[in-house]
């Protein structure tokens, strides 16, 4: 009995046992099923804080302008107003009214115009001549065409001031009271091309002038040479400020101004350094020994308008303060003297 009893009751055990663990597997494979077929919670979403209403928008008004009627126009007294007094301003002529300019003579490469400093030794002319070449050869208003040079003369005993070809040579002397303080003489050929050129400076009246004055003669005598004419004669107008102007007061027009160097451009206009034979042509040594014969016998003499032969000399030009000769000669050349009165 009781071994039976025994059997029973482990058999029992065995199948609790077994009953409990099948229990628990069917369990947990419930509970399994049960998570697997459950559906996730939504995450509820932040709640958003509505916005204020907005109050409604007023119309703008429209920026077209309203029509207005139009104002009937009303006559208005008109007043006698008085003119103002206009200025009596001269403006400066870009190119002279007394005559024509004269061109030298050029070479086929350029036209090399040096002038030769023939000047006694301490003369007064010279810082004057030093200065006045100094502004008549600034290369930024001169043409392309031009070039000027300044050289001392190789002796500078001969007191005659012997003239050259192609070049300005300028002396000074005591030439006494001839009445000119400054002189330009011009050796002009057939077609009225400047061959060479001469500038006298009379000691006898320079004594008495200032610095200014020296200094305009100078630069007025530099600017015939070249071959430029006057720009005006009357002295009582109102100052050109420059040198090619005649005028009382020397401070004034002590220097060439742009006008000057406008009217050396019309001159030598089209002329380049490679183009210049239409302006003139060179000459070969014999007519230069000619030439040379010319310049001495002709004009090397000193003149006096004291005692000018009318005769020879023709009038082209006189006033209060300058005048103007030509000399025609046998060979067809011509001399133009153009003297500034003292």
């Amino acid at each position: 009995m009781n071994k039976t009893n025994n059997v029973s009751i482990h058999r029992l055990l065995q199948c609790n046992q077994k009953c409990r663990l099948k229990k628990k597997l069917a369990r947990q494979e419930k509970k399994n099923n049960q998570n697997n077929n459950r559906t996730p919670k939504p995450t509820p979403r932040p709640t958003r804080t509505p916005r204020p209403t907005r109050a409604p928008r007023t119309q703008r008004p429209s920026r077209m302008p309203s029509k207005r009627p139009t104002p009937v126009p009303t006559t208005r007294p008109t007043r006698n107003r008085t003119p103002r007094p206009t200025r009596n301003r001269t403006i400066p002529k870009v190119v002279p009214t007394i005559g024509g300019h004269d061109k030298w003579i050029m070479k086929e490469d350029q036209l090399n115009l040096i002038f030769l400093d023939n000047l006694s030794k301490d003369s007064m002319w010279r810082d004057a001549l030093n200065y006045s070449f100094k502004n008549w050869s600034n290369p930024h208003l001169l043409p392309s065409a031009i070039i000027m040079s300044l050289y001392p003369m190789s002796t500078n005993l001969d007191q005659d001031c012997p003239p050259l070809p192609d070049k300005i040579v300028v002396c000074d002397d005591d030439y006494g009271s001839t009445k000119w303080k400054g002189v330009n003489l011009m050796y002009l050929n057939e077609d009225t091309r400047i061959v060479a050129s001469l500038v006298k400076f009379n000691n006898f009246y320079g004594h008495d002038m200032d610095a200014e004055e020296k200094l305009y003669t100078c630069c007025h005598e530099l600017g015939h040479g070249i071959g430029l004419r006057h720009w005006d004669e009357d002295f009582a107008n109102q100052d050109m400020y420059n040198c090619m102007d005649y005028t009382n007061n020397h401070a004034n027009n002590m220097f060439p101004d742009q006008s000057n160097f406008q009217a050396l451009r019309n001159m030598y206009k089209g002329v380049s350094r490679r183009n210049l034979k239409a302006v003139g042509t060179t000459m070969d040594k014999e007519k230069e020994r000619l030439l040379q014969r010319d310049l001495d016998k002709y004009l090397s003499q000193s003149i006096d308008l004291n005692t000018i032969d009318l005769e020879v000399w023709k009038v082209i030009e006189t006033s209060d303060h300058d005048e103007v000769y030509q000399r025609r000669l046998d060979n067809g050349y011509s001399i133009r003297a153009s003297f500034l009165l003292a």
